[in-house]
């Protein structure tokens, strides 16, 4: 019954990878114990702010004193705030705020806020993480814009969470299956 055992592992494998990786689409963001006095005032806190989560872009390479940066940036800025869900977008020419520039001028910032969306909706935000960074995606010629802050950061992990794990199935599966095919034969 040999044949019969490994087909049936190998089925058990096809499936197990199938269901797997559907796993990372139904989770859902947790804050822990919802009973202790802390998760009750964040969880207070979180209400009353109507803001979701913050997405930073650095726009660096390029003077930001050149006319020529200001009008890309400022061009990458309507079109991030043309995206759903955004809510504020400010840029190092909309304040003034030394915090936004680079001490050598070379770089600057461009602070993002996404609309708050429920718990259960954070591939909903992890896919507006994705629609800002293209919207950036090759904005501001010679100059390199990377993405992070909040929403960035959780879909990063998330994302690479995901891959981690279908990585580790896909390696411990067959050593588990031909673990179980030698002692068989044993």
């Amino acid at each position: 019954h040999r044949r019969w055992v490994m087909a049936a592992g190998a089925l058990i494998f096809v499936i197990s990878i199938a269901v797997g990786s559907q796993v990372f689409g139904q989770l859902k963001d947790s804050t822990g114990g919802s009973g202790s006095e802390s998760i009750k005032g964040f969880d207070l806190m979180d209400d009353a702010n109507p803001q979701g989560p913050g997405v930073i872009a650095l726009i660096a390479g390029r003077p930001v004193s050149d006319p020529a940066t200001k009008t890309a940036v400022l061009a990458a800025k309507t079109k991030v705030e043309r995206l759903p869900n955004i809510t504020n977008v400010t840029t190092a020419y909309d304040d003034n705020d030394p915090r936004l520039r680079s001490t050598d001028g070379h770089a600057s910032l461009m602070l993002i806020t996404v609309k708050k969306t429920s718990v259960d909706d954070q591939m909903a935000m992890h896919r507006q993480g994705d629609d800002i960074r293209a919207a950036l995606n090759g904005s501001i010629p010679d100059a390199s814009v990377k993405v992070g802050g909040d929403l960035a950061v959780s879909r990063d992990v998330i994302s690479q969470t995901s891959k981690d794990l279908l990585g580790g199935e896909a390696i411990a599966l067959p050593i588990i299956l031909a673990g179980a095919d030698v002692e068989g034969d044993a």
